[in-house]
C-alpha cells in the first residue's frame, strides 16, 4: 500500500506530513484520546490515524477505491468514501467524536462549503471536543509553487489548492459555524509557513 497520505510526488512531502501530525498530536487533549477522533481529507493512506491514539478511529477522504463505508482490522480504521466539499454534509449522529482533524485539507476547499463543514464539525463533536485544523500560511502561496514546480512539494497537491486562510479568517469562519471566539485559539509552526487553528465545542 502506498503510504502517503497526499497525492502526486514531492520529496518534502512526507517530512511535511509527520509535521503536521506532531503539531496536531500536541493539541489533542489526553483524556479525548478515550474517545472517537474523525480525521477529514485524510488521504488514500490515513498517515495521521496511523500515527495517533484513540479508542476508534474514522477518516473520510474523496480518494478511497470503495464506495461507502469500510473498515480496516488490521489499521483499526474506519474508512468513508466522500468529497466534503461538494456534499459537506457528516454521516454521523450528533455529538459522536471528541475530536475532529483536517491537516492540510481547508485550502482544498471554497469559504461557502468550508463554513457548512465547519457547522457539521461543530453537530458532530461531543460538548468539550475539539476541532483541530492545519493548513498552509498565506503567504506561503508563491513558495509552495515554486516548490512544486522542482517537484519538492506535489505539484497535484498545489493545484488543487482553492484559497489559502489565514488564522484570523479561519477563526470567523468557526464563529459563523456557531464555535465561541474565546473557545478558538490558533498560531504558527514550521517557521510560520504553517497555521493551526482549534476551536472547542
Amino acid at each position: 500500500m502506498n503510504k502517503s497520505s497526499t497525492r502526486g510526488f514531492g520529496l518534502f512531502e512526507k517530512f511535511l506530513s509527520y509535521q503536521r501530525i506532531e503539531m496536531a498530536n500536541s493539541l489533542i487533549p489526553e483524556k479525548s484520546r478515550a474517545g472517537r477522533v474523525l480525521d477529514i481529507g485524510c488521504g488514500f493512506y490515513p498517515l495521521f490515524l496511523v500515527n495517533t491514539f484513540f479508542k476508534e478511529k474514522y477518516g473520510v477522504d474523496k480518494m478511497f477505491h470503495h464506495q461507502g463505508i469500510e473498515h480496516n482490522s488490521v489499521l483499526n480504521i474506519t474508512s468513508i468514501k466522500k468529497d466534503i466539499e461538494s456534499d459537506p454534509i457528516l454521516p454521523f449522529q450528533d455529538n459522536f467524536f471528541s475530536v475532529v482533524t483536517a491537516l492540510a485539507m481547508v485550502e482544498h476547499v471554497k469559504p461557502t462549503p468550508a463554513i457548512e463543514l465547519f457547522k457539521e464539525i461543530k453537530r458532530v463533536l461531543e460538548p468539550g471536543g475539539v476541532y483541530i485544523i492545519t493548513t498552509p500560511s498565506p503567504w506561503t502561496e508563491t513558495i509552495l509553487k515554486t516548490l512544486s514546480l522542482v517537484r519538492l512539494v506535489s505539484p497535484v497537491e498545489i493545484k488543487d489548492h482553492k484559497d489559502l486562510y489565514s488564522k484570523e479568517i479561519l477563526a470567523n469562519f468557526l464563529q459563523n459555524a456557531g464555535f465561541e471566539k474565546d473557545k478558538i485559539s490558533s498560531g504558527h509552526f514550521e517557521l510560520g509557513m504553517n497555521t493551526w487553528v482549534k476551536a472547542e465545542k
